[in-house]
């Protein structure tokens, strides 16, 4: 057998000795009647664990005959959604070997009223812009700026 360069050596030093191998997994499961699986499919390429067929997929020229194999595995479990009372386990399945997940949306509609006040006396007029940019930066619609009048000038008035 071929060794990888610093591994271990390879299992299958072909695409296509790796290609029958799969092929006798799929027959085998058929014909006892058992479902596919990517680690029933690992074991029976000899591997000692699913993440090592996986990965397999990095050696040159076998990432179509992995890829293919999983795809055969992954319409199995997504056909056996539609047969069984029970789904739960193969959505676990797909979820976790093959990144399948559930998209929840929340849609909010409407408008929202926000008020901020803030008092600027006397010539705080850099204080006063620093509040503006920082309310526009967060994007609030409408900006009020009411001048604050001092209780003499009231008076005075």
């Amino acid at each position: 057998m071929t060794t990888a360069l610093g591994g271990p050596p390879l299992k299958y030093e072909t695409p296509e000795l790796m290609e029958k191998e799969i092929a006798a997994y799929f027959a085998e499961c058929d014909e006892k009647k058992i479902p596919y699986t990517v680690t029933g499919l690992a074991l029976s390429l000899g591997f000692t664990s699913r993440q090592a067929l996986i990965n397999y997929e990095g050696r040159d020229g076998f990432i179509d005959v992995i890829k293919r194999a999983k795809m055969r595995v992954q319409n199995f479990a997504e056909q056996s959604l539609w047969t069984v009372k029970n789904p739960s386990g193969i959505m676990f399945h797909l979820k976790n070997n093959f990144g399948w997940k559930d998209d929840k949306s929340l849609q909010i509609a409407g408008q929202i009223d926000h008020t901020v006040r803030h008092e600027v006396a006397g010539d705080d007029r850099e204080l006063l812009k620093q509040v503006a940019q920082e309310l526009a930066r967060r994007r609030l619609e409408h900006v009020v700026c009411l001048p604050v009048v001092d209780d003499e000038s009231v008076i005075d008035g």
